[in-house]
């Protein structure tokens, strides 16, 4: 849960991400530049605009933490609102003017590589429970995620899913609602925006321990989350208790992987630790475990690495 993906271009007005700008428009000619027009990724990577995710992403937020604006120059893309135009219709939106020739962008929460484990027709530990897509964990993401592999994941194992249920059917007799036998109030949480935040400042691209640690001691437990009584509770309270319980699980786990591994970088570690490698995090029923090895996935990823 501690791997989230951060891309570099999220359209960026009145300081707020507006919507994704794609990497396609970096690959018709758009380069990243500050607001002097001066290129960003010179000296950076070899494949400058090109890099991969996580380099272009950091080097977007270093802009950014010492305060400058970052921007995609696209003046170069002749026809750029017929070769992009749902891109510039998000544009016309949010009344940024392609004319001037520049996309003011910034890097944001993109996408998780971790979730709930699952095998190549999306079966859980828990029976005729599915997952599929960002929510799934199936052995084709690793530390980090290629462009487009979340929709090559969808459209294969959601269709894989979908053919095993038809064939075997999803009727379930053997359930039973747990009995709890005891419960607990609701703990102090943050606000919806505060936790968003919060999280982007201490789980963003740049990881401070120190301030992961005091995240996880201002969030409630898992312990506590899994006993709170849920009874009577309206849409929006049920979100803000899911939210919580995922920033609780990925809080846990980022303070827990002493490296820098993937989409995020450690302040006190820069480097990956050959001591992770293959290293799960996992939760199950609230605890967590680190397994040198997983099952699971490895049963999930010959048959991921057979259709894919």
């Amino acid at each position: 849960m501690e791997f989230m993906q951060f891309h570099p271009s999220l359209l960026w007005c009145e300081g707020e991400a507006k919507g994704l700008v794609s990497e396609a428009v970096r690959g018709a000619g758009g380069i990243f530049v500050d607001e002097h027009r001066h290129p960003i990724m010179k000296g950076i990577h070899e494949q400058l605009d090109l890099a991969p995710r996580h380099i272009t992403a950091h080097a977007l937020f270093n802009k950014h933490a010492a305060g400058q604006k970052t921007f995609i120059d696209i003046s170069s893309i002749v026809h750029f609102e017929e070769k992009f135009p749902t891109i510039a219709q998000l544009c016309s939106d949010n009344n940024v003017n392609l004319q001037d020739g520049l996309i003011p962008v910034a890097p944001g929460s993109h996408f998780l590589m971790g979730g709930v484990i699952a095998d190549d027709m999306g079966r859980t530990s828990i029976p005729n429970l599915y997952a599929i897509g960002e929510v799934a964990c199936t052995g084709v993401h690793g530390a980090n995620r290629l462009a487009s592999n979340s929709l090559l994941e969808g459209i294969t194992f959601g269709q894989r899913m979908a053919q095993y249920i038809i064939q075997t059917g999803c009727k379930q007799n053997n359930y039973f609602i747990a009995d709890k036998t005891y419960k607990q109030t609701m703990p102090s949480l943050f606000t919806k925006n505060q936790l968003q935040q919060t999280m982007m400042h201490t789980l963003g691209i740049v990881r401070n321990p120190i301030d992961i640690q005091q995240l996880v001691q201002q969030l409630p437990s898992m312990q506590i989350l899994l006993h709170v009584d849920l009874d009577g509770l309206n849409l929006p309270e049920l979100e803000l208790y899911m939210m919580h319980t995922v920033a609780t699980l990925m809080a846990h786990a980022a303070i827990t992987r002493t490296e820098t591994r993937g989409a995020h970088i450690r302040t006190d570690k820069l480097q990956n630790d050959k001591q992770w490698v293959n290293r799960w995090i996992i939760f199950q029923q609230g605890q967590m475990k680190v397994r040198n090895s997983l099952y699971e996935y490895h049963q999930a990823r010959g048959n991921a690495q057979a259709i894919l």
